[in-house]
């Protein structure tokens, strides 16, 4: 296992996503699930499944197989040991696909600690082999060290001290020079179990104790749960039942702070057996069949062979003797399956006790010999004799090292003196000249580096900037050539009529100076819009702020609908809302009123004489959605793409010749993202047009200011708010 973070470390990534990227955001998200797995298990699952979210819609398959790991993750050390298992196939399949060194690995060493957890110890052992062979590089010694670890945790399960000892101490000296303390302390832990198979309590205790300060020096919660039930093994095998129970409870109540059924099951386990112990038998009774209940739900067989134990001494204590034959040897049958020899030989003891009390001493007879073969095999008697050596050989190589050192350190020391003695002169002046000319040389070369270095930085940012600048001057000349066109139009025609007027009044009858009066205010209107429209743009350019608050949307759209009525009403056009629901939205109402305008207008141009424009909306989750649809003449389908494009300005003549600058569209678009919205088109040539474009629904949200900056359209730092 890696090292866990400090809660300070986890806040601080949790702070990060504030400001990331939405292309790095599902990354984050894994690296704070992970963060969270030995702290917040629901968190941890949290942020997993929002990383997986984001991943599959951005297409990321390599942060996709990362969060499947990490759920598998989660669900292992919840102890929900089959709901892992597809989750952590899953990242390895898309680990292999994508040739992913670091998620091959991580999903191969997490499927292997669930089969040596449910007892496959093949499987668990070609799994932590197969991760071995992707780690080649010497960069890779953690990872090389974290699976050792946990291969030497499998062969001390299943009995091979030796062998997991000599992993231990290999992984030991790895962590101890790279790692961290964390892992220093899992070592540890580890170690202590070795010795505790021993019989070497004392030492046990002392390395149990080691690896539970530094959990809580760590604030990992999680991993102190280990320790505390291995402590309470310690004082259950001394006999101390009450300071046995009190270790106990302590890791059940990690596991009901965490969720962790792991575990709440070992330390249920743990009470009931010092329960059974100091003869309590009915409440050792009630807490072995809870663990039987949770172990069971986790299929996790090494908890159920302890549990059968348990309940075979129950029985035996009640004189239930064909009950405790059954459950003596279906414990058996577990613990050969895992290879707990310790549980064996008290298994095996316990029965041959039994079917003796029966009477039948044959079966008896082998029953005590089987025990007494796994008792006294030669493997048992040399255990502590390699284990010692072995810690004795790693003790003696650490003392080794360090007097080579200090031997090295003293033969360079000796060399020095002599050489200062005999050639002192000489060899000053020989090191003082290359002194010099080396800092000479290096101080050149490092200057002229850094001043290529800077020279090609400036020349890449004078290009960068040269292109934007073109690119911007395209679009401003493009901008105020439009505008000035418009302008010039609409004031030369407004000139022309009033001349008239003023010069010739008698020329024209009444009813067709109403007429030039109509068309007189038609063009103003258009000019107004015109000029109102850029100067939004302007504002926008620069940086505007928006002043968000509850809006009632229907009360938005009455008003600008009855500003085009007028427009609408010179085309004979039915201009109506079906607005039925009166729903808050959270938005800027300037802004706001001028998307509903300038869609409206548009309509409105586009719609021949007695056409149909309809205003409607409806609620879709948190958003609130507004469609202008209208039966005009409809938009072909090559330019859709062209009307937001802001280096275009794309425009086109109305049904009545009506004319825009292209500003309007785009100003819609950045108003209504702004304002935390989507704006789509949906048109069918020469049958109509329809503009929608959704808003945030207002929940109790109270008035807020943030400033939008043009370079990212994100809030800024004077004064941020949340909605």
């Amino acid at each position: 296992m890696s090292a866990k973070p400090s809660v300070e470390e986890v806040d601080s990534l949790v702070q990060k996503l504030s400001s990331v990227s939405e292309k790095n955001k599902a990354e984050l998200l894994n690296k704070i699930s992970f963060a969270y797995l030995y702290i917040d298990s629901k968190k941890a699952q949290d942020y997993a499944e929002q990383a997986l979210q984001l991943a599959i819609k951005r297409k990321d398959r390599k942060e996709e197989g990362t969060a499947y790991v990490a759920m598998g993750s989660n669900y292992f050390l919840k102890g929900e040991f089959e709901a892992c298992l597809p989750l952590l196939k899953q990242g390895l399949m898309i680990g292999k696909d994508l040739n992913d060194k670091k998620l091959i690995t991580n999903s191969l060493n997490s499927l292997g600690s669930y089969y040596n957890k449910i007892g496959d110890f093949k499987k668990a052992m070609d799994t932590y082999d197969e991760a071995l062979t992707y780690l080649k590089s010497p960069k890779d010694d953690l990872e090389i060290a974290t699976i050792d670890s946990n291969l030497a945790g499998l062969y001390s399960t299943s009995g091979n001290y030796v062998k997991g000892m000599e992993l231990f101490m290999k992984a030991l000296k790895i962590f101890e020079t790279k790692g961290t303390k964390e892992q220093v302390a899992r070592i540890k832990n580890n170690i202590a179990v070795a010795y505790h198979d021993w019989g070497n309590l004392d030492k046990a205790l002392k390395y149990y104790n080691e690896a539970l300060d530094v959990y809580r020096d760590l604030n990992q919660l999680s991993n102190e749960a280990i320790p505390l039930n291995n402590i309470g093994e310690i004082y259950k095998d001394r006999g101390d039942y009450e300071k046995a129970i009190d270790y106990y409870r302590q890791c059940y109540g990690i596991g009901i702070m965490l969720d962790n059924k792991q575990f709440e099951s070992i330390g249920i386990l743990g009470m009931g057996e010092a329960l059974i112990k100091l003869n309590r038998i009915d409440e050792g009774e009630q807490k072995i069949l809870e663990a039987k209940a949770k172990f069971e739900s986790m299929n996790y067989v090494e908890g159920l062979a302890h549990v059968y134990y348990n309940m075979g001494l129950i029985a035996d204590a009640r004189n239930q003797a064909d009950q405790a034959r059954a459950d003596f040897q279906q414990s058996i049958d577990y613990a050969q399956k895992l290879h707990i020899i310790d549980l064996l030989e008290k298994n095996y003891a316990a029965l041959s006790r039994l079917v003796a009390l029966s009477g039948d001493y044959r079966r008896a007879f082998e029953l005590y010999n089987t025990y007494s073969t796994i008792r006294d095999s030669a493997f048992n008697e040399s255990k502590a004799k390699l284990i010692t050596e072995i810690q004795s050989r790693y003790e003696l190589d650490q003392k080794q090292s360090e007097i080579e050192i200090l031997t090295r350190d003293n033969a360079i020391k000796d060399l020095e003196l002599g050489r200062k003695r005999i050639r002192f002169n000489i060899m000053l002046g020989i090191i003082l000249v290359l002194a010099v000319f080396s800092a000479l040389v290096a101080t050149l070369y490092t200057t002229k580096r850094k001043s290529n270095l800077l020279l090609e930085l400036s020349n890449e940012q004078i290009m960068q900037q040269k292109d934007e600048l073109e690119k911007l001057n395209v679009t401003k000349d493009k901008l105020l050539s439009i505008i000035g066109h418009d302008l010039r139009g609409s004031i030369g025609a407004s000139k022309s009529m009033l001349h008239q007027l003023i010069k010739e009044p008698d020329v024209f009858p009444p009813e067709e100076q109403e007429q030039i009066k109509e068309e007189l205010y038609r063009l103003s209107e258009n000019t107004y819009e015109l000029l109102e429209n850029l100067l939004s743009w302007a504002k926008s350019q620069r940086g505007l702020k928006i002043f968000k608050d509850a809006n009632s949307i229907r009360r938005l759209v009455d008003s600008n609908l009855e500003q085009q009525r007028f427009f609408a009403d010179k085309k004979n056009i039915e201009l109506t809302s079906q607005l039925t629901e009166d729903c808050m939205v959270y938005c800027d109402r300037n802004m706001i009123n001028m998307v509903i305008r300038n869609l409206l207008s548009n309509a409105v141009k586009f719609t021949p004489e007695k056409g149909k424009i309809t205003i409607f909306g409806h609620r879709a989750g948190n958003n609130y959605r507004v469609s202008i649809k209208d039966n005009g003449v409809g938009i072909p389908a090559e330019n859709i793409s062209r009307i937001f494009d802001s280096r275009e300005f794309f425009t086109t003549y109305g049904t009545n010749s009506e004319k825009g600058s292209g500003l309007g569209l785009i100003l819609c678009k950045e108003f209504v993202e702004k304002n935390g919205g989507e704006i789509s088109v949906e048109s069918d040539l020469g049958r109509g047009t329809t503009f929608s474009f959704t808003l945030v629904v207002a929940t109790g949200v109270n008035s807020s200011s943030v400033e939008i900056t043009p370079e990212n359209g994100k809030p800024g730092r004077g004064n941020p708010s949340i909605g």
